[in-house]
């Protein structure tokens, strides 16, 4: 019997307000070295991971004050962040 995966995403990507942060993470949330920026929505991936032809895995991303500027004043980009984590839309 294979065991079936549930997306720990899909509930953050219905949230309307932050903090923005999976069930599965919430005892990280109090480490203070880890720095997290729980008030923008999560970018683990991008696109549909289970029917890409290739997957490029990458280090930690950098985190720069102008991200919150463009993602918190636009509606479009908060959809399009939202609809990437809800593998429903995808």
């Amino acid at each position: 019997m294979s065991k079936v995966s549930v997306n720990p995403w899909l509930k953050v990507a219905r949230q309307k307000n932050p903090p923005y942060l999976a069930e599965c993470d919430q005892d990280i949330k109090l480490a203070d070295f880890y720095n997290l920026h729980i008030e923008l929505l999560p970018q683990p991936y991008f696109g549909n991971v289970i029917s890409a032809k290739v997957v490029c895995l990458l280090l930690n991303p950098g985190y720069s004050r102008t991200e919150d500027i463009v993602e918190l004043d636009c509606r479009k980009l908060q959809q399009a962040l939202r609809d990437n984590l809800d593998s429903t839309t995808s």
